[in-house]
């Protein structure tokens, strides 16, 4: 098939608004006439696409603002253009951004097993009730738990450890606090800052003793940012 193309065409066109459409295949051949002088110029159309091809491939961005990259599937591999090519569980670099593709693909933050211990100064050993678990994203901490206090007439301020320190009074004001106490006097827990301490408070948020907890199961849970 043989097509006549005007390129005085286009003067009649708003390519913006309107779409001239011709079915041609690989083999066919334009006759392309040339409006000002009407010399008429043959060519296949496989050699327009070409064209078009190398066009788009000498194409570069210079900025993008926002990439979005999908996982590939396992064992597969992305390579990007300047030759890094990145797979499941590596990292890489793009320009000056550098990112780690196991930390962006992370379905879920590991769950710790963890024992806290006690740190009032009453040298106490809890019981074999007491478990706790806790996960990290960042900076940001996780702990739920049991302690089972000991029989004891100890006076000191009731705290037990935390799998990390608290971040300072500037962010750790802003912690979550809770407790539930089980016959005890505690009503709620605070981590201290720049400590790797939790503290549990009575009524009146005044500090609850360990004579207070005595004999008693305390469930706490907390989430907190550390430094």
């Amino acid at each position: 098939m043989t097509l006549l193309f005007d390129i005085a065409l286009e003067k009649r066109l708003n390519l913006s608004d309107e779409m001239l459409t011709v079915d041609v295949s690989a083999d066919d051949t334009l006759l392309i006439r040339n409006s000002a002088d009407g010399a008429v110029m043959k060519i296949k159309f496989s050699t327009i696409v070409a064209a078009l091809s190398s066009a788009f491939d000498d194409i570069v961005v210079d900025t993008i603002n926002k990439v979005t990259i999908t996982q590939p599937a396992t064992g597969a591999t992305l390579t990007i253009p300047n030759g890094t090519t990145l797979n499941t569980g590596t990292g890489g670099t793009l320009g000056s951004a550098a990112f780690t593709a196991a930390a962006a693909y992370a379905d879920a933050p590991t769950i710790v097993d963890w024992t806290p211990t006690d740190v009032s100064g009453g040298s106490l050993t809890f019981g074999g009730s007491t478990e706790a678990i806790y996960f990290k994203i960042g900076r940001l901490v996780f702990v739920s738990g049991r302690i089972e206090y000991p029989v004891t007439a100890d006076t000191h301020n009731a705290a037990f450890s935390l799998p990390f320190a608290v971040g300072s009074s500037a962010v750790g004001k802003f912690n979550a606090q809770g407790v539930i106490v089980t016959g005890g006097t505690a009503i709620k827990m605070q981590g201290g800052y720049n400590s790797a301490s939790a503290f549990l408070y009575a009524s009146g948020n005044t500090n609850a003793k360990n004579a207070g907890q005595s004999g008693q199961l305390v469930d706490f849970s907390m989430c907190y940012i550390g430094p």
